[in-house]
């Protein structure tokens, strides 16, 4: 498995994280901006009592960090 695989798998994995944290928790808060080159997302999330801000660049989820 090359690089960009590994990569795809991990962004594929880190989405279903977030959708799951998503359904599964407390939406805090829930913001987003986009221009004619990019759609930007933040979401604070409580899930199993802890805050988690997930950022999501056109679709797909590029960071999940407990705050």
């Amino acid at each position: 498995m090359n690089l960009a695989d590994k990569m795809e798998r991990e962004a594929h994995l880190k989405t279903n994280l977030s959708r799951w944290m998503e359904q599964h928790g407390t939406v805090l808060f829930d913001r987003s901006r986009s221009n004619e080159y990019v759609g930007v997302r933040i979401m604070e999330v409580l899930w199993r009592n802890e805050k988690w801000r997930i950022t999501e660049v056109d679709g797909m989820t590029c960071r999940i960090e407990r705050i």
